[in-house]
């Protein structure tokens, strides 16, 4: 009896025993199977890794291909002869309209303009969009552009073109009437798109810079102020400005509480009361760097 009991018991051990080993070697396979999975992603990634770097290799080569072609359409602040000289004076031409200017502050902000300019080849190979001419003289030289769209500019030959990052049509915006149709524009919006501003007292100076043009007229128009009819007597102004619209003069006086807008046909006639910080601030638009 205890024999077959004991045979019973070593029967049923041996079994165990048995399935713990199957169950050891089911372990050790699957263990082996994942690593063998894992080896592979690993070689799958290593295998991307080298292609994405081969791709970054041909990419970088072809950007500097890129930059270096671009380079060759364009070379880096030139100075050219007519840049060498002391300008006399500067003709503005369209339409059979032709402007002198013969203010030498003008013409040395006009001469700003053309500082850093680059050289390019033709920018407009299905035509030359020219929008005014003009002639720069230096003793018995004579220069002659041609003014093109995007700040661009060429020779008289057409074989040498120019780009200034400077706006240097801002000039021929002041003075020349041809330039444009007749505009629906109101008297704010004249003086936001000025060519060019002249001050008298403290910016005694021509400005060209669109943005600080854009920048005076914005805070005359954005301050708080109440129209009002002309005032009997008012104090020396603080600062006048002359904005040069397209061959029209209009006047921005500011007093330290009142602002008066004019034009030269003497047909804007308006004041305007206003808190003398506000009427500063738009003298800072000129201050700031």
């Amino acid at each position: 009896m205890y024999q077959k009991i004991l045979i019973a018991v070593l029967f049923v051990t041996s079994v165990a025993f048995l399935v713990i080993m199957l169950n050891q070697n089911k372990n050790h396979a699957s263990q082996k199977d994942e690593i063998d999975s894992l080896l592979n992603q690993k070689e799958s990634f290593t295998a991307e890794i080298d292609d994405l770097q081969k791709r970054n290799k041909e990419l970088s080569k072809q950007l500097e291909t890129n930059n270096n072609r671009a380079s060759s359409l364009e070379i880096s602040y030139v100075q050219p002869e007519f840049l060498k000289v002391e300008w006399d004076n500067v003709i503005l031409e369209a339409n059979e309209e032709k402007v002198v200017i013969e203010s030498k502050p003008i013409i040395e902000a006009f001469q700003g303009r053309f500082i850093g300019i680059t050289q390019t080849e033709n920018p407009y190979p299905a035509g030359f969009p020219i929008g005014f001419t003009f002639h720069i003289f230096s003793g018995d030289q004579k220069y002659t552009f041609y003014s093109l769209e995007n700040d661009f500019f060429m020779n008289t030959e057409m074989d040498t073109f120019y780009r200034s990052e400077k706006g240097f049509t801002q000039l021929a915006k002041a003075h020349l009437s041809n330039l444009i149709e007749e505009l629906e524009e109101n008297l704010f919006s004249k003086l936001y798109h000025s060519g060019m501003i002249v001050g008298e007292k403290q910016f005694p100076f021509p400005v060209l810079e669109s943005f600080r043009i854009k920048g005076i007229a914005a805070s005359f128009i954005t301050i708080e102020k109440k129209e009002i009819k002309a005032p009997s007597i008012v104090d020396e102004y603080v600062e006048k400005f002359t904005f040069y619209y397209f061959g029209d003069k209009y006047y921005m006086t500011l007093y330290d509480k009142y602002i008066h807008i004019s034009n030269e046909q003497s047909t804007v006639d308006s004041w305007y009361a206003a808190p003398q910080e506000d009427i500063y601030s738009i003298l800072s638009v000129l201050s700031a760097g």
